[in-house]
């Protein structure tokens, strides 16, 4: 049996920093509007038999109708439902899903489930893990009891935060269940990656950026026919959203709508809390 303490370490271990560039542009009007929001779907088929598959079909339906999704007001959230069909049989997955501000962007893992023959395997448990959320380092300044940095300057600051994407799941128990070895190696994966969230700053303003880690636990139960052979049970990182927001400089609000010229950034990073 083999049990990973695996999200209880994360933040220990979750370290994000902050790349930034500036870049200058006249005669803009130094308050901009962020960009869409934008949502991605990893859809992963695994059927019961034969572990992960390319499935023939996949429909997406409820807050996002395609696994890439634009919104340019933000995101609201809501839940999503994925139906994937291979060799003829259909399965299908719904999870919930957070709001996303507009300039944020949200990756998401599900899994289908496609049983065929005598083995099934039913999701029978879900328990949601506490978020993880970022925190600002090296920030110039505390307002409205949250941290931030500053464009004390009469220019658009334009910047990058690199962050972790995370999915990752370990099996924590059942990985010996009898009729349970193709799905359970497909179940058991780590595929982090480093993203980059661009930034646009208004002038006279203070920018906070923040990312968010989501995981669970999930009991699957198999059975050949009627009958339960045992459980499997798998914790995973599913979800990471990165997002920033900005305000007007309280030192210089009457400035905040107007200027152009040139900044610079000292820096700073972002963690996620222990």
């Amino acid at each position: 049996m083999k049990k990973t303490n695996f999200l209880s370490s994360l933040a220990a271990v979750l370290v994000a920093g902050c790349m930034f560039t500036s870049c200058e542009k006249d005669d803009l009007n130094a308050t901009f509007k962020a960009d869409a929001a934008k949502v991605t779907l990893d859809v992963k088929v695994v059927d019961a038999t034969d572990g992960e598959v390319t499935p023939e079909e996949v429909n997406v339906s409820g807050a996002l109708t395609s696994t890439y999704q634009e919104f340019q007001n933000g995101f609201s959230g809501g839940e999503v439902t994925v139906t994937a069909k291979y060799k003829g049989v259909s399965g299908s997955e719904s999870m919930t899903l957070p709001a996303i501000k507009a300039g944020g962007e949200g990756t998401f893992s599900i899994t289908v489930i496609i049983s065929r023959g005598d083995i099934k395997i039913v999701r029978t448990a879900e328990v949601e893990k506490d978020a993880i959320e970022s925190v600002l380092v090296n920030s110039t300044h505390t307002h409205n009891n949250l941290s931030w940095w500053e464009n004390a300057s009469d220019h658009i600051l334009n910047t990058k935060v690199t962050y972790t994407k995370y999915d990752e799941q370990v099996c924590l128990e059942g990985e010996n269940v009898e009729g349970a070895s193709a799905f359970v190696s497909s179940m058991v994966y780590s595929n982090n990656k480093e993203e980059v969230l661009d930034i646009e700053v208004s002038a006279w303003a203070l920018y906070r950026a923040w990312y968010t880690v989501y995981g669970k636990e999930t009991t699957y139960t198999v059975y050949r026919g009627d009958v339960a052979l045992g459980d499997v049970v798998f914790e995973s990182t599913y979800g990471t959203v990165a997002q920033y927001e900005e305000t007007a400089h309280p030192n210089h609000a009457g400035h905040y709508q107007h200027g152009h010229g040139t900044t610079t950034n000292a820096g700073g990073g972002i963690v996620l809390p222990e």
